[in-house]
């Protein structure tokens, strides 16, 4: 495709697109490193609360209390949409191990290589997000999951759980991600 840009439309565009306040014109507002104590300052409310591979690095009681929080931002009506990533995040520089790996361990010996604040991960499964979601007073409108077929199949012959997962489906162990989209229940 080829578009035929005046030099006074591409201003226009570079002055849309790249403005230093883009966020702020199209209302959207942008938090890194939350605290739930941060909606206590909002007086805004919004549409859509969203996050992008991000709820799989919070504790679980944290995800709750953003959940329970949150509804007193958002507009009657507004959603939250959220994609988790559930895939063990070593398997992404590291062939040798499956997306599920993470699942043998203890929450001990887990938490010595990936509890900490720099490499956290709950390791929630999508299960356990429906429940927390369920729970906190939403109402899980469309959920979209992606089943790592390579995890599956692992799952099925040898691979060995940590005893927190083995009453979990196979299918939710071998979920690699997923997409929520939910609606406070009225």
């Amino acid at each position: 495709m080829v578009l035929n840009l005046s030099d006074e439309k591409l201003d226009n565009f570079k002055d849309t697109v790249f403005h230093e306040n883009l966020l702020d014109r199209l209302n959207i507002t942008y938090i890194s490193n939350f605290k739930t104590t941060a909606f206590s300052s909002m007086k805004a409310r919004y549409d859509i609360f969203y996050s992008n591979n991000t709820l799989e690095h919070i504790p679980p009681a944290e995800i709750k209390k953003i959940l329970v929080e949150s509804k007193r931002i958002l507009n009657p009506g507004a959603i939250h949409l959220h994609r988790i990533d559930f895939s063990d995040h070593f398997s992404n520089v590291d062939q040798s191990i499956s997306s599920c790996n993470f699942l043998k361990y203890s929450d001990r010996s887990h938490n010595l290589i990936a509890g900490n604040r720099f490499n956290y991960h709950n390791r929630l499964r999508v299960n356990d997000f429906i429940e927390i979601f369920e729970s906190s007073g939403y109402e899980i409108i469309k959920l979209e999951k992606n089943i790592d077929l390579a995890a599956l199949s692992i799952l099925d012959s040898r691979f060995k759980l940590n005893k927190r997962f083995v009453e979990y489906k196979k299918e939710d162990l071998a979920t690699s991600d997923a997409i929520f989209l939910a609606q406070v229940i009225s």
